[in-house]
């Protein structure tokens, strides 16, 4: 697997369940859906052999004397900015021992399977984008890592320097190469609206719901649930069903008259 370049993985509305793909080791069978009529805009001008072709060439070889290349490693370092302790943080470690220990896959993939270990680059998005720049800077061959949890900005940063790795594979290997024609546009769109790209590709892939767009207006859910059970709706009688609800309604209960009169 080639470590000229690092690839960027977007952490926007998404599947978590996504992180074999972030390895570019995609199935067999689902590498390619060109009449996905979603896709995303990145395509409109481009094709699958445009997009393969470009892996080759980079996003912007205009920035080629920016790049360099890194030491080769035994093990593809993913950076994240969680909270070691938090959710993300450990989820995210789950994925990748499962990814790690998936023996059908190491048989099917042979000598190019390499293992992912999890390397926290700081506290924050923001963080993890300023580690991206002090790294380019310094052409960091030894430390610099190959996958990166963040948003579009920092591909744009990595494409100055043309060290913006796409997902496709030169030469189609299909279990090497994924495709933006597997997801949906709304979810990939920023192949086409990221700076500094200028060779259509699969760069930027949706990997985990951002915890800036998490969060539940309590007060509107709760009045929202109340409406439904008034039509007929019924819930699911499981413990961590019936807490939600119950805390949903506790904590919307303040602002309900409110709510209702908007509503």
């Amino acid at each position: 697997m080639n470590k000229t370049k690092i690839k960027f993985i977007l952490g926007t509305l998404g599947s978590i369940a996504a992180l074999s793909i972030s390895a570019s080791c995609g199935s067999s069978n689902g590498s390619i859906n060109e009449s996905n009529n979603n896709i995303g805009g990145v395509t409109d001008n481009s094709s699958i052999k445009d997009r393969r072709l470009n892996a080759l060439l980079g996003a912007n070889p205009e920035a080629s004397s920016n790049a360099f290349q890194q030491v080769e490693k035994d093990k593809i370092v993913l950076a994240m900015t969680f909270s070691q302790g938090g959710a993300q943080a450990k989820a995210l470690n789950e994925l990748v021992n499962a990814y790690n220990n998936d023996a059908e896959l190491k048989a099917k993939l042979g000598n190019i399977f390499k293992e992912v270990t999890v390397n926290n680059v700081g506290s924050g998005y923001g963080e993890g984008a300023k580690k991206v720049s002090q790294y380019l800077e310094a052409k960091n061959t030894d430390n610099f890592f190959n996958l990166i949890l963040n948003y579009s900005p920092v591909g744009a940063i990595l494409a100055n320097s043309n060290m913006l790795l796409s997902f496709n594979d030169p030469n189609g290997n299909p279990d090497l190469d994924t495709d933006i024609s597997l997801f949906n546009k709304d979810f990939v769109n920023s192949n086409a609206t990221t700076e500094n790209i200028k060779n259509p590709s699969t760069y930027i892939l949706p990997i985990m719901k951002s915890t800036l767009v998490s969060t539940i207006n309590a007060p509107v859910m709760s009045y929202i649930l109340d409406t439904m059970k008034a039509k007929g709706v019924t819930f699911s009688d499981d413990v961590d069903t019936k807490n939600f609800v119950a805390e949903i309604d506790s904590k919307g209960q303040p602002d309900r008259s409110q709510i209702q009169k908007q509503w």
